[in-house]
């Protein structure tokens, strides 16, 4: 069994968790003075031993860590920031933190949405499955691309086409893993 540490502000311990697949590693939310706290715990035999924690930024304010999830093995963790501006506004990030020799998880890389949307709010939800990660945008807009030139013939050198842009439609990500990045 695990508590929430009765001695701090931790409040809503365990509102959300993630386990491994062998289930000897788990992620466990919880506010601590009104900011996301998420803590690492590892059983080897038969009792929950701290790890690490990791805690929200109170100044970036970018909804950090309100989705999370651990990879099958234990040795990755993505931790979502959907409203992450170091791009664009509220386009989102998604940090992904490898566990290292010493037990700890370090940042390994800060992934954000290829389609460098302003308001799309990459990293709404993440989610691992053996060497792939899925990751959503839930603001992502749909552009629907029209051209003219098909079949061989030509209008204007093939220089004229029109986007449709349907905003907020959503998107899912798969990214896979390669050479351990």
């Amino acid at each position: 069994d695990l508590d929430g540490d009765l001695d701090s502000a931790e409040e809503n311990f365990g509102e959300k968790i993630a386990i491994d697949v062998l289930g000897d590693k788990m992620i466990v939310s919880s506010t601590v003075n009104g900011l996301r706290r998420l803590t690492v715990y590892h059983q080897p035999v038969d009792r929950w031993t701290f790890i690490q924690t990791f805690d929200e930024d109170e100044l970036k304010r970018e909804s950090w860590g309100i989705n999370f999830d651990i990879n099958d093995d234990g040795t990755k963790i993505a931790i979502t920031a959907p409203y992450n501006d170091d791009i664009k506004t509220d386009a989102g990030a998604v940090y992904i933190y490898q566990q290292n020799s010493n037990n700890v998880y370090e940042l390994q890389q800060k992934i954000i949405s290829p389609y460098n949307e302003k308001c799309e709010a990459f990293g709404s939800s993440a989610s691992f499955s053996g060497n792939k990660l899925a990751i959503t945008g839930k603001n992502s807009d749909l552009v629907e691309t029209t051209t003219f030139d098909e079949n061989g013939m030509l209008l204007d050198n093939a220089n004229t086409s029109i986007k449709k842009i349907i905003p907020d439609t959503g998107r899912i990500i798969l990214f896979q893993e390669i050479n351990d990045l």
